[in-house]
C-alpha cells in the first residue's frame, strides 16, 4: 500500500467510526421512549379482564377461572404479588 492511500481510507475509517456513533445515539433515544415493561402490568392486566368480559358466558367463565388459576399459580405475574415492583 502506498503512502497516499493510507491518509483515505483513514479518513473512510473515521467517517465509519461517526457513522456508528449516530446510530447507536439513535438507538438510545428511540430505546428511552418506548415505555418500560413494568409500566405496562396493570394495563395488561386490565386488557386481558376486558377481553375476558367481553367473551360469550361459556368461553367468559373458563377465561375467569383460567385467570384465577394463573393469577394464584404465577403471582410474580401479577403487579400485587410482585416483589419486585
Amino acid at each position: 500500500m502506498s503512502e497516499k492511500e493510507a491518509p483515505g481510507k483513514l479518513a473512510h475509517a473515521k467517517g465509519a467510526q461517526k457513522s456508528a456513533k449516530s446510530i447507536t445515539k439513535k438507538a438510545a433515544k428511540k430505546a428511552a421512549a418506548r415505555p418500560s415493561p413494568r409500566a405496562d402490568k396493570a394495563d395488561g392486566e386490565s386488557a386481558v379482564l376486558a377481553k375476558i368480559a367481553a367473551m360469550l358466558e361459556p368461553y367468559r367463565a373458563m377465561g375467569e377461572r383460567l385467570h384465577a388459576i394463573i393469577k394464584a399459580s404465577a403471582p410474580a405475574l401479577s403487579k400485587q404479588g410482585s416483589a419486585r415492583s
